[in-house]
Parts: C-alpha cells; structure tokens; sequence
C-alpha cells in the first residue's frame, strides 16, 4: 500500500521525467541500480535542482548503508525527498552529519547473548550495531515523512510513552535483520526476551513447540530457555513540569536530562539492549546503544502494580541506579558528539565519564 501511494505521487509533472527515466533503465539487467537511480537524479537537476539534488541526497545516503534495499524502495524514499523539498522543506544538517563510535575494548564474554552451554558464542558487535543504528534513523525518517505528506502528525499522536516503545520494536527489527539466522523474533507479542537465540537447542525448542501446537502459549515463551536478547528504549528524564516547562514532542530533551532508566515487567530481565533516543532536528533519533549480560534481580527495583484508575495497564520495575551505571560502563555505541557525550556521560544519567579512556573507533 505505502509502495503504491508513493510512487503514485511520483505521476506528477515535476517527477515524471525522472519516473520514467529509472522505470526505462531498470529494464536492462546489466545497468547498476545506484548508478541508474542517481544519474535519473541528476538528470533532472537542471529543470527542478533543489528538489531533484535533494532526493538525490537522500538516495546516496540510503544506498550507503541499505545496499540490500530494493530499487522500488529506494525509488519510494526519493519520492519523499522531493515532496519535502517542494514544501520547503529543509536538510536535517545535525542528524544527517551524525557520527558513532563504535567501542573496541570489550571481550567476547561481555557482549555474548547466547547461554554458556549452547555450543556456540555468538555475540553483539559495535560496528554491526552502528550499521543498525543508521538504518534505524533512515527508517524513522522515512515513516515521519510519509505520514506528514498525508497530513498527519504520527508521532505526536503517540505521546512520548508509546513513541518510545517504538523505537525499541524499531531497533529490535534492525538487530533481527542484522543478526538473521542467529535471532528469531519472539513468537509471543508478550515473550521474554524480544529476539530468540537460534543455537542448535533453541532450534529444536522451537521445532517441537509448533509440533505440539504451542506457539500461543505465552508459558513457552516467558522466558524462552535458550537466551536471546532484550530491547529497551530510554529518552531519560526531564524536571518536573512545575519547574521547566516539558519538552513537546520534537523538541531536544538533552540539555534538559536529569536522569534515564529502562523499564522492564519483570526483574529477571537480562542480555539487555539499551537504547537512548532522543530528538535531534525535530526527528526521533537513535543516539546510544547499552548491552549486559550479567543484571540481577538487584538492578531492578520493586514490581510496581497497576491501581485501578491509574495510568498504567501492566506492572513494571524501574532499573536502579547500580543498573544504570552498569548499563553506563558496558556502551557499545555512542554519538560522536562532544556535547552529547558530555550530558550522557554525566554521574546522574549514564556515568560513563571520559570516553578517551575506552578504545573505540569513529564510523
């Protein structure tokens, strides 16, 4: 449907050149799709230059970390590019610009995500996580693109609670699709952990449960016996609205942050994945990325029980403060940004100090 809607808007006056220019040259197999897409680009930089060198942008982007992405989605986004533009819209210089660094100095044991006995050690990978963390922002920006041309505000019609959870189903996609053949999506929408590990047992538990009928069956999935990894996503914490005004949806809350946890329905909640977002030109931004595989109970605070009449429909147990600075100490990604790696860094909020004193390199 989305695939439809966009290249229909491409039918225009102002697009048809370049629409008929890439649908005429995807016709020969020898020709390179990024060649072809971005020459279709330039070709019609003469008559409508900022909208075609705009798309055109974004097509180089996309291509760059999306090298498996097909011509016709490619195509979709280009589209996008350009109605923004003849809107006026403008680039997104901060988060186009963004950088990572990616850290080099933790073992094999602190980045495993399958259990001890599994009969292989698979593990996460800061570099691959980086990979994921561009797809994911090019992802978001499309989705916020796409609804605005259609007129509606989706992100401000989630609220903060419920954007950040997207962004965590968002990021867990990325690392499935990153991870493919070692992690599985959790069968149950309410399993634990989000992504399953694919070891040769995990395997065969997933074989006999669809044998004997069992996928329904939340019992089989919380938790699932052969580890895995869990996603959670944090924008942190502001001050109260009686002393600053609440950042709106959209608005930076970095200069602002006080403290960040993650939120967990259990506190058994481990090989956890955390992430932080937060906005960066207007846009949802997936900024760092946390990983550890040894939390206890003790880094968990109390179950917090719904009351009726209350704001919460599930129960839930903040991450304490030993948690958190744990978290802090086990980055695996961060913005390669000196005044961002200032606030994240702080005592209060991930405690990670200087990062000069890890090793690391700059993607």
């Amino acid at each position: 449907m989305m695939r439809r809607r966009v290249l229909g808007s491409m039918r225009s006056a102002m697009l048809a050149p370049l629409h008929a220019t890439i649908i005429e040259s995807m016709s020969d197999p020898s020709l390179d799709r990024s060649a072809i897409l971005l020459n279709a680009m330039r070709q019609t930089a003469s008559g409508e230059g900022a909208v075609s060198l705009a798309a055109t942008d974004t097509i180089q982007r996309w291509l760059d970390v999306m090298n498996e992405e097909s011509p016709a989605a490619v195509l979709a986004r280009a589209a996008l590019a350009a109605a923004k533009a003849t809107n006026g819209g403008n680039r997104r210089l901060v988060r186009d610009g963004l950088g990572f660094l990616a850290r080099q100095d933790r073992s094999v044991d602190e980045r495993l995500f399958t259990r001890q006995d599994a009969g292989v050690r698979w593990t996460l990978d800061s570099e691959e996580l980086v990979a994921a963390v561009r797809r994911a922002n090019l992802a978001v920006e499309a989705m916020h693109d796409l609804s605005l041309a259609f007129g509606v505000e989706f992100f401000e019609l989630l609220g903060l609670r419920n954007l950040s959870s997207t962004m965590g189903e968002i990021f867990a996609r990325e690392i499935h699709r990153g991870l493919s053949g070692k992690v599985g999506r959790n069968p149950n929408q309410d399993g634990y952990p989000d992504l399953i590990a694919l070891t040769p047992q995990g395997v065969q538990y997933l074989r006999e449960r669809e044998d004997r009928g069992q996928m329904s069956d939340k019992s089989f999935w919380s938790p699932f016996p052969f580890g895995g990894i869990e996603v959670k996503a944090t924008c942190g914490n502001t001050p109260a609205a009686a002393q600053v005004a609440k950042p709106k949806i959209g608005e930076s809350r970095m200069s602002l942050l006080q403290s960040a946890e993650w939120k967990a329905h259990h506190r058994e909640t481990n090989n956890l994945v955390g992430v932080f977002w937060d906005f960066v030109d207007g846009l949802p931004t997936f900024l760092a990325i946390f990983f550890r595989n040894d939390l206890c109970v003790d880094d968990w605070g109390r179950i917090v029980q719904p009351r009726e009449g209350g704001g919460r429909t599930t129960s839930v147990s903040l991450m304490q403060r030993r948690g958190v600075e744990k978290m802090g100490q086990g980055w695996l990604v961060l913005p390669d940004n000196a005044s961002m790696l200032t606030q994240l860094g702080r005592q209060r909020v991930f405690a990670f100090g200087d990062v000069t004193r890890y090793r690391f390199s700059r993607l």
